[in-house]
């Protein structure tokens, strides 16, 4: 017989006499539950640390399973992705026009026995030469300013995805910013050649072998050229000059990468650009001058100037055009004058051509102004407009050589058309519908590289994949055009003009082995003063027929070079990399916190 247990009704119990009385109760804590049994000790401490080291093994295994599959982190030690991403450096503020910027310090900081220490920076703005207080030495030309040496930042700290590749089975594309193991030292002028063959030619930290990260420029089996800072490729396959049959463990060395190309098939045409995307355009300008930090101590060195008093002056940086007229553009010209380069005779600052400095790198070729080793026609200028009143037009224009290339912004229709001028000719070669708002300031960039014209409104890109044109035969810089190479306006209305900025694309070199060196050796790029009108000068002669380096890329291989071109060993002195050692592709930097974002 059973019996079912409920609150608030009558159960059955035992007197002492064995006699059942009814009981009532009243709620369930009323019934009396027996203890249970106290767990020994020491079984609990056993359970509690087995539960801790599942965890422990369970959290490696999965940390494991991400790294090896999905993505790890690494830090970036050297400058031969700068500006891109930093390696160990220095943070400065120029004390002239108070540019921030940074400075190469991987050796001092990797090789601090060997007593090399970074005490100088050259600001990429306005080339103010800053000691580092604490050296006690000075470079040629320097002038007083010193700041306190804000000591060595610790280098980008990245993201590497291995999911897209290696689990979905992507193919790395070109300009992918890619992280692999260093196949070995190949190049026969390397002191290492002939020693033990792959991997342990490699070099090595803690005996094991060093992780390199490079931007993928050149893909399997085909060949790419260097020319004029641009990359360009040879469509269809084109075997290793010498015939040879290394054995494919060998593939990636430098002495299996000569090409059948040679400079009569680039000036023939059969090597085409490579056209870099908007977005790895604008990952890849390097600072020019930015009109918003002018030089304090130079104010009588006007980059930007107004030829014809259609302009005047808004505070330190802006301009505003007095009127507006039909028919006549009203302009604002840049021109590249840098500190100290002065013409002997009279004292005036004069022109010269922009070149591939950069203030990243703490070493220059002439140290005492700042100036780069190459002419670089490639460039990009932005400001921001504001007309008024909503009509007649606003007018971007770059040159490169005997071209000028102009984008008529339409303030009554919102239509961007553009335009490439060579001599007195002028034809259309683009028209966007609806580029700009009516009535409305708004934040214009213009870019001419790669042999493409790239316009953004307000960052977004309205060109697309960008407007192709056709090179010129003539290749070099132009006096009329390349001295005064960016330029803004009005046409038949007025405004403000701010936040104006100019940039240049990477200059990739053709050297191997030196490739802080020149590709063409130009003593002087300036232009007297009395030859701004003149003939052609003979110094500038060899950048019309600049060399060429072709590379070829085996199948299964790829070409990889560093975006800070003249300070990176990359492809073009050791050779190319296997497929078998590509880690993953960079994708994003997470510390520090500034330089947080997506790499392109």
């Amino acid at each position: 017989m059973s019996a079912s247990l409920t609150t608030n009704t009558d159960t059955a119990s035992s007197n002492a006499n064995g006699v059942h009385q009814p009981v009532s109760l009243s709620k369930w804590s009323d019934i009396w539950i027996p203890p249970p049994q106290e767990k020994n000790n020491r079984v609990g401490a056993v359970e509690t640390w087995r539960e801790i080291v599942e965890t422990i093994v369970f959290v490696v295994v999965l940390v494991l399973i991400l790294k090896s599959f999905v993505a790890e982190c690494f830090v970036i030690p050297t400058g031969s992705m700068a500006e891109t991403l930093y390696g160990y450096h220095k943070n400065i503020e120029c004390p002239s026009c108070g540019t921030q910027y940074a400075i190469n310090c991987s050796q001092e900081v990797e090789h601090p026995e060997a007593g090399y220490r970074v005490d100088h920076g050259i600001c990429p703005n306005c080339l103010e030469s800053t000691r580092l207080e604490g050296s006690g030495r000075r470079s040629p030309g320097e002038t007083n300013r010193s700041i306190p040496d804000p000591g060595p930042a610790t280098g980008d700290r990245v993201i590497v995805s291995k999911f897209f590749n290696d689990l979905l089975n992507i193919p790395y594309a070109r300009w992918d910013v890619v992280v692999f193991k260093y196949p070995g030292n190949s190049h026969p002028l390397d002191a290492s050649y002939g020693n033990p063959p792959f991997p342990i030619s490699g070099p090595q930290k803690e005996h094991t072998a060093m992780n390199y990260i490079k931007r993928l420029v050149g893909l399997p089996g085909e060949t790419v050229a260097i020319h004029g800072g641009d990359l360009y490729h040879m469509e269809g396959v084109i075997p290793p000059a010498d015939g040879n049959n290394p054995r494919e463990i060998d593939l990636w060395k430098y002495e299996n990468m000569r090409a059948n190309a040679s400079i009569d098939d680039f000036q023939k045409g059969k090597f085409k650009i490579l056209r870099k995307t908007p977005k790895v355009a604008i990952a890849e300008s390097r600072l020019v001058y930015d009109h918003d930090h002018p030089p304090a101590d130079l104010p009588n060195l006007p980059r930007w100037n107004d030829p014809n008093g259609g302009f005047f002056a808004d505070g330190k940086s802006a301009f505003v055009a007095k009127s507006y007229q039909s028919g006549k553009p009203n302009w604002i010209r840049y021109q590249h004058l840098l500190r100290g380069n002065n013409d002997p005779s009279t004292g005036q600052a004069r022109k010269q051509l922009i070149t591939d400095t950069m203030g990243y790198n703490d070493i220059f070729r002439n140290r005492a102004l700042g100036v780069g080793n190459n002419w670089v026609s490639d460039l990009i200028v932005e400001a921001k407009v504001e007309p008024s009143p909503s009509q007649g037009a606003v007018l971007f224009e770059l040159s490169r050589g005997p071209d000028r290339f102009e984008a008529r912004l339409d303030l009554e229709t919102g239509v961007a058309e553009i335009f490439r001028k060579t001599g007195p000719e002028k034809n259309s070669i683009a028209k966007i519908e609806k580029a700009i708002g009516t009535g409305k300031s708004f934040q214009v960039r213009f870019g001419n590289v790669d042999q493409t014209i790239h316009l953004w409104i307000n960052n977004n890109i309205v060109t697309g994949d960008g407007i192709a044109y056709d090179s010129p035969k003539d290749f070099g810089p132009s006096l009329e055009n390349d001295l005064e190479p960016a330029s803004i306006g009005f046409e038949g209305a007025a405004g403000r003009i701010s936040s104006i900025k100019l940039s240049r694309d990477t200059y990739y070199t053709v050297r191997n082995t030196n490739p802080q060196d020149p590709d063409v050796s130009i003593d002087d790029w300036t232009i007297g003063l009395d030859q701004a009108n003149g003939a052609y000068p003979k110094k500038w002669e060899e950048l019309r027929n600049l060399p060429v380096k072709t590379l070829y890329v085996q199948p299964g291989h790829y070409l990889c070079m560093g975006d800070n071109s003249s300070h990176s060993s990359d492809g073009r002195s050791w050779g190319l990399v296997p497929h078998r050692l590509m880690l993953g592709q960079a994708v994003g930097v997470y510390w520090p916190y500034g330089r947080m974002g997506r790499i392109r």
